[in-house]
């Protein structure tokens, strides 16, 4: 009587083989699809960010700004946004105190970090803010720090809320943006709000027994000290 055949393999359990074949292609080509998709660079030397996309209809142009798409490519410009431009040269205090909103140690004509009281309610997505007084000491490509400092006992959760904005222009004591809107809204009307220059240096040093400062708070603006730096900052 002749023996039946069996396969040197033994019994295949094909169910199981065709899963296992399955999740190694969703494994080779996983990699692939998301390389296809989008491939980012960061170049630290040059302080740029660029990001390939490929649907850019995602970016809020509103809330965007200092960016250039071309060829579905969005880079960031004007180096870093965290260390500013240098525009206000150095910054060095070697004896006393200097403080930024009443005075200037770079040696700029007027106060380096200059500030304003907002009165009005300026909502989210609003391209300007008016302050109570004149801007003076502030220029066009100026920054600004926009911060909400106190609320009222029935309107304080948007307290601590700040950003930063460059000058577009200034008619009369309206400060009207150049780069994009607001992301939050700030009511002057029971909040104070503070809009305050920003000093952009290239170093800072504070030599032992000198002091860099801002005013006190005086309930109504004042108590912030806020500056960038493209290189060393020493105190």
């Amino acid at each position: 009587m002749r023996g039946k055949k069996r396969s040197l393999l033994g019994k295949v359990d094909w169910k199981r083989t065709l899963v296992a074949f399955s999740i190694l292609i969703i494994l080779l080509l996983l990699p692939i699809a998301v390389y296809l998709y989008t491939s980012r660079t960061i170049d630290s030397v040059a302080y740029t960010l660029q990001d390939n996309y490929e649907n850019t209809t995602h970016i809020n142009a509103d809330k965007s700004s200092n960016y250039e798409i071309v060829s579905n490519a969005v880079k960031i410009l004007g180096g870093s946004p965290l260390l500013g431009d240098g525009v206000d040269g150095a910054c060095s205090v070697a004896s006393g105190t200097v403080s930024l909103d009443t005075s200037s140690c770079s040696g700029r004509a007027t106060v380096d970090a200059v500030n304003f009281v907002s009165t009005v309610n300026t909502t989210a997505g609003s391209s300007a803010i008016t302050v109570s007084t004149t801007p003076t000491g502030l220029s066009v490509g100026d920054e600004i720090l926009i911060i909400n400092l106190q609320g009222s006992s029935t309107n304080y959760a948007n307290v601590g809320n700040y950003e930063i904005h460059t000058v577009g222009s200034i008619v009369g004591s309206t400060i009207t943006f150049g780069d994009g809107t607001l992301m939050y809204g700030y009511d002057g009307t029971t909040q104070k709000i503070m809009v305050q220059r920003v000093p952009n240096y290239t170093t800072v040093s504070v030599s032992a027994g000198a002091t860099l400062t801002t005013s006190a708070w005086n309930g109504t603006k004042g108590g912030v000290l806020f500056l960038k730096a493209q290189s060393t900052v020493t105190v």
